[in-house]
């Protein structure tokens, strides 16, 4: 159990045995270990509503489910095709997204319906993430462009072409990093050894960075006061947001060479994930040289380092979920239908694995959205089931229904109108 704010998720290639780890920060403590995985691909896990770690097997076809309050582990999916995987989830876990090769497609997380695949990219997509708002989805890969995705669009329809807002060219060479933050700004790096700062809202660039070497990954803390950019040889630049500098450059779009020399000094191979704590006083760094350090950012120092058995893969800082926490009840759990994904349109939804999750009222939520879409399935099979007998009372009245709706839509937008959007 942990007794901090924020936890630590880590994985690595060295063991198959165990290398998906959680940390306590505080104290560099490693309290839990998922045994039984495989090599997990680069942004490769995501968190299901503080339950449920997804993970995403770097050379085998399948996604992987952990249980946050056990080491068990649950192949939930296995339809994914062969390559190393890119994912991503909303923070309100309703939407699940995977990137292989050139291919993006989405899926509910609950129902494991497939509700929409794109493919604009013309080569592999290496970075997947959400906006904070959840509307976009973004996506940047060896085809040296950033793709603005809005989400309605990808769930609209499940194939055919899907019109991005916004597609970013500027990077000379593939994408290796994006990252979102809660201000509309989108943050790319490349192997170019550029970082550059782009408006969502926008689509313009804002302000580029050039520094001296290939950038292989980037964060930024809550508050957006810095930068943080890592390399390939390991070196780490730290680059204040707020400096008279660049506030000029933000609105030209100038590009602005960084001078300064690396700010944190340690390792020896290519950085492969950041992080920044919530109070933003903490820099959690990972890189192939099977470290994982923990920075001070006001004095540049290494407070700890966490040794690994192979390349750090993935990692990533999260709210410590309520079955961590100390003192925390985990006996009372309910085993949940967790669905595989669909390949296609025509997949069924047979193999289901049960998940055992906390009770509360997220689960509730969980049983309730698994209970609509049992009586859905139900209602579709005896329909089919009349069809095929020929029974003479099998016609649905589809136009009162489509009325109904429009009435109950109106309801909402009146009552929004009078109480949430009515100036103050």
């Amino acid at each position: 159990m942990a007794s901090c704010s924020e936890i630590l998720i880590t994985s690595d290639n060295g063991s198959h045995s165990s290398n998906v780890r959680l940390w306590d920060i505080t104290n560099g403590s490693n309290f839990i270990s998922f045994k039984g995985g495989t090599a997990l691909a680069p942004v490769g896990f995501g968190v299901v509503e503080d339950e449920l770690l997804i993970t995403a097997s770097e050379s085998q076809p399948f996604l992987q489910v952990w249980e946050f309050g056990s080491t068990k582990k649950d192949h939930g999916f296995n339809r994914s095709p062969c390559g190393k995987v890119a994912l991503a989830i909303t923070s309100c876990s309703a939407y699940l997204a995977t990137a292989i090769r050139e291919q993006i497609q989405i899926w509910d997380p609950l129902s494991g319906v497939l509700l929409g695949s794109v493919s604009q990219h013309y080569q592999t997509i290496r970075c997947l993430t959400f906006t904070p708002d959840d509307g976009h989805l973004l996506s940047g890969g060896d085809d040296n462009q950033v793709i603005v995705w809005p989400l309605f669009r990808l769930v609209a329809k499940e194939t055919g072409i899907c019109q991005p807002r916004w597609v970013w060219s500027y990077h000379t060479l593939p994408v290796t990093a994006v990252h979102c933050t809660a201000a509309d700004r989108v943050i790319t790096a490349s192997l170019d050894g550029s970082v550059r700062i782009n408006c969502l809202r926008s689509g313009i660039q804002l302000v580029s960075f050039l520094l001296d070497s290939a950038v292989t990954a980037v964060t930024t803390d809550k508050a957006q006061r810095h930068l943080v950019a890592g390399c390939v040889e390991g070196k780490l630049f730290l680059i204040c947001l707020y400096s008279k500098e660049i506030q000029q450059a933000t609105s030209g779009g100038r590009i602005i060479p960084h001078s300064d020399g690396p700010q944190f000094i340690g390792h020896k191979q290519r950085i492969s994930g950041l992080c920044i704590s919530l109070d933003g006083y903490w820099l959690i760094s990972g890189s192939v040289d099977c470290t994982v350090r923990v920075w001070d950012i006001p004095s540049k120092q290494c407070l700890r380092i966490l040794e690994h058995k192979g390349a750090i893969t993935n990692l990533r800082l999260i709210l410590t979920p309520p079955c961590l926490m100390v003192g925390a009840n985990i006996t009372n759990r309910q085993n949940l239908v967790f669905p595989r994904l669909q390949h296609s349109s025509q997949d069924d939804r047979r193999n289901l694995v049960k998940v055992p999750l906390r009770e509360g009222a997220v689960s509730q939520w969980l049983k309730d959205a698994a209970s609509v879409s049992e009586i859905h399935e139900t209602t579709v099979n005896t329909r089919t089931e009349e069809v095929q007998s020929g029974s003479k009372n099998s016609t649905v009245d589809y136009n009162s229904e489509i009325s109904r709706l429009e009435r109950i839509n109106k309801q909402l937008y009146m009552t929004a109108f009078a109480n949430i959007l009515k100036p103050a």
